[in-house]
């Protein structure tokens, strides 16, 4: 049996909860089968420099980010322009459909590679990048890991009254938005 992971957190080095889990769910896989690990999501997690050690010790066989909207032209200028306002403010404001959107270039990146080393199933650390690379487009068993759930973090900030008013409407809104599409986005995997 071939498994491909796929996790936003390096499984090293163990200097957080989340590289810990990661580490550990790599290591329970590796008794059940071959595994192979894509890093996805945000790069600083993958540093360059520790990208050959991953290669060896497990088995990294790439980091792939979906795109964004900091990957757009308006995007890049306005997150240089204003950095803390623009993550604030495209984090904040868009559905929470579009957060949870597959990206189809990473998709087909992610049907090549699954194709040319014929994975029986893929394991995914949470629900956000199960859906950004597109592996609940696939063909194929999927098993998603959540340890922290997204609905029940924000609840948490949603029951939270800090900031402004309109920083409460907005984690208000994004709860209602994550609600409405939660259950099917959950369905889709094993």
């Amino acid at each position: 049996m071939k498994i491909l992971l796929l996790s936003p957190y390096s499984p090293h080095p163990t200097n957080s909860g989340a590289s810990q889990r990661t580490a550990l769910v790599l290591e329970s896989l590796k008794e059940l089968a071959d595994v192979d690990l894509l890093g996805v999501g945000n790069n600083a997690h993958f540093p360059e420099n520790r990208r050959d050690d991953l290669r060896e010790s497990h088995n990294l066989i790439g980091v792939a980010e979906p795109l964004d909207w900091k990957h757009s032209p308006a995007g890049r200028f306005f997150a240089r322009a204003f950095p803390r306002l623009s993550r604030a403010l495209m984090d904040g404001l868009r559905h929470q459909r579009h957060s949870f959107a597959h990206d189809p270039r990473m998709l087909g990146k992610l049907e090549r590679l699954v194709a040319s080393n014929r994975y029986d199933a893929v394991v995914v650390r949470y629900l956000r990048p199960a859906c950004r690379s597109g592996a609940l487009q696939l063909k194929l068993p999927v098993f998603i890991d959540i340890d922290d759930v997204d609905i029940e973090f924000l609840e948490t900030e949603a029951q939270r009254n800090y900031g402004s008013r309109a920083g409460q409407w907005i984690r208000q809104r994004n709860l209602r938005q994550l609600r409405e599409i939660y259950p099917e986005l959950v369905g889709r995997a094993a």
